[in-house]
């Protein structure tokens, strides 16, 4: 039972890497490279869409379903380092989420999420499809999420080498707050 545990599991890394890799390295016929004429010389030019800006869970949206997403990671650093970063992602237009820390689970966390306000703090309730789980996050501005412990449930890992330990007080950060940082 362990060796094929251990086969699944090694499937799932490798079908994580390789997403990942094509989500880095659009090719021509890639539907996130866009060609056209490039206005300043008149020439042709083809140009990368932004795979990783469009794709939420390995599905494309188009440009209007992406205006109402919001997406957010967690880059692990030091004792916490895993080899893919923990994602919450938010849809605006039905507060709907998905919040991906463990590769090796089947479980898929997604559900809907409710604003509130207390203590002159922004925080968002995200609570699973099948209403068993909640999870909590400060919203302290438009491009960063903070995992609170209290008022969550547990989120435990099946193998501590592949997924990120969510902790208390854990950040989360947008893509464009994290080009700010570098």
């Amino acid at each position: 039972m362990k060796m094929k545990r251990f086969w699944l599991l090694l499937l799932c890394v490798l079908a994580a890497t390789a997403l990942m890799q094509c989500a880095k390295e659009p090719t021509p016929e890639s539907p996130t490279t866009q060609t056209g004429e490039d206005k300043a010389t008149g020439e042709e030019s083809k140009k990368d869409a932004g795979i990783a800006s469009r794709t939420v869970l390995a599905v494309p949206l188009s440009e209007e379903e992406m205006k109402y997403m919001k997406i957010f990671y967690y880059i692990p650093e030091g004792e916490n380092q895993a080899p893919i970063p923990a994602v919450v992602t938010l849809n605006t237009m039905d507060q709907s989420f998905t919040l991906e820390h463990d590769p090796s689970s089947s479980y898929h966390i997604q559900g809907k999420y409710t604003p509130e306000e207390k203590d002159g703090k922004k925080i968002l309730n995200c609570r699973t499809e099948d209403g068993k789980y909640i999870y909590r996050f400060e919203v302290p501005d438009e491009n960063s999420l903070v995992f609170m412990e209290e008022g969550s449930n547990p989120l435990n890992l099946h193998d501590d080498r592949l997924g990120v330990k969510m902790k208390d007080k854990m950040g989360f950060l947008s893509p464009e707050a994290l080009e700010k940082m570098q």
